[in-house]
C-alpha cells in the first residue's frame, strides 16, 4: 500500500489561497497572518529532497527549512497538474488537468499540456475554474506574474493567468508562472 499523507497535511493547493486569505482577512489553509501584499516564488521541480541534497547550493533556503515548512504536491505530480492546482487551489481531480500528455478529443490528437498549446485549444475549455488570481481581482487585489521569455508568448503555458483586467490573455489553463505578487494597490 502506498503511503498517504494525513488529510490535514499542507499541500501545494493551499499556497495561493492562503496568501489571498491573508490579504482579505479570511482564513486560508496555512493560517497566515494578515498582510497588505504577498510575494510567492514558485520553483518548479524544487522539492524538499532536492533542496536538502543540494543544501550547499541553496544555503539561505536550506537553513530556514523546518519540518513544518514542507508541503505536499498533488497526484499526479506532473508540472501541468501541479501548477494548475497551485493556480486554482484545486486538486487535479477537481480542475481536470490530470496529466502531462492528454487526448484532445475535439481534434483527434494527443497534446502536451505544457508546450502543445495552439490556436485550436481554448484554455477555459480545458480548465474552466477561476484561478486564485482571478479571485484576487474580485477583491480589488492586483496580481502580477513575472517569468522568463516564454511568459510573453501568446498561448504559452507559462503565460500568466493573472487578473484578467491586468493580463491581456489568460494564456493556458495551468496559469503557470515563475513569480507572482499581489497587492491591494490600484492597477495603473
Amino acid at each position: 500500500m502506498l503511503p498517504v499523507p494525513a488529510d490535514g497535511a499542507s499541500r501545494l493547493t493551499g499556497v495561493l489561497p492562503s496568501a489571498l486569505a491573508s490579504m482579505t482577512g479570511g482564513h486560508g489553509p496555512f493560517d497566515l497572518p494578515a498582510a497588505t501584499s504577498a510575494v510567492v516564488v514558485l520553483a518548479d521541480g524544487l522539492g524538499v529532497h532536492n533542496l536538502r541534497s543540494r543544501a550547499g547550493h541553496a544555503r539561505f533556503l536550506a537553513s530556514r527549512l523546518a519540518r513544518r515548512d514542507v508541503i505536499r504536491t498533488v497526484l499526479p505530480s506532473t508540472t501541468a497538474a501541479a501548477i494548475a492546482s497551485f493556480a486554482t487551489g484545486l486538486m487535479p481531480g477537481a480542475h481536470g488537468l490530470v496529466g502531462y500528455r492528454v487526448p484532445d478529443r475535439a481534434h483527434d490528437r494527443v497534446v502536451n499540456q505544457l508546450s502543445g498549446w495552439d490556436d485550436r485549444m481554448v484554455p477555459e475549455a480545458w480548465q474552466p475554474h477561476p484561478t486564485v488570481f482571478e479571485r484576487a481581482g474580485a477583491h480589488a487585489i492586483r496580481a502580477v506574474a513575472i517569468g522568463g521569455p516564454a511568459t510573453a508568448t501568446p498561448g504559452s503555458p507559462a503565460r500568466s493567468c493573472a487578473v484578467p483586467s491586468t493580463c491581456p490573455a489568460r494564456g493556458s489553463p495551468t496559469g503557470s508562472m515563475q513569480h507572482c505578487a499581489c497587492s491591494r494597490t490600484a492597477p495603473p
